[in-house]
């Protein structure tokens, strides 16, 4: 039998992270933030702004002005590549809940954070148990 080893990262998580506003409507706010923020985001990385290597993620103008619109000063370009990888984003009543398979989820905590939100994170199993 051939045993396998080796250094890779994690794809299997089930991460959920619930960011809860004080109403339904910094709610909703909040996610049309995170849509314009993920849309661009998309279109950077596209056109190479933002890459995976993370050595030549930059700032597009776009972004800049978007961020800035926004208030949004504590992301950085290795951020904006959360809101690039296959992440499910929602919105309920007065939660965003974004669930990943990824680990790397620090640009969607930032911006939580900025927006005020209460934000619990951990496997979506734990969640859903809870719901129950």
């Amino acid at each position: 039998m051939k045993v396998w080893m080796g250094y890779g990262s994690e794809h299997s998580n089930n991460l959920m992270m619930v960011g809860t506003f004080a109403n339904a409507d910094r709610a909703s706010e909040a996610f049309k933030d995170f849509d314009e923020i993920r849309k661009q985001a998309q279109v950077d990385y596209e056109a190479g702004i933002l890459d995976f290597e993370k050595t030549r993620s930059r700032w597009s103008d776009a972004m800049q002005a978007l961020l800035t619109k926004h208030n949004v000063y504590s992301l950085g370009p290795d951020d904006l590549m959360d809101f690039v990888l296959d992440t499910h984003v929602s919105h309920e009543g007065d939660k965003i809940i974004v669930q990943t398979d990824e680990i790397e989820v620090a640009g969607f905590l930032k911006l939580f954070y900025s927006r005020g939100a209460r934000i619990e994170v951990g496997d979506a199993q734990f969640f859903e148990k809870e719901a129950e």
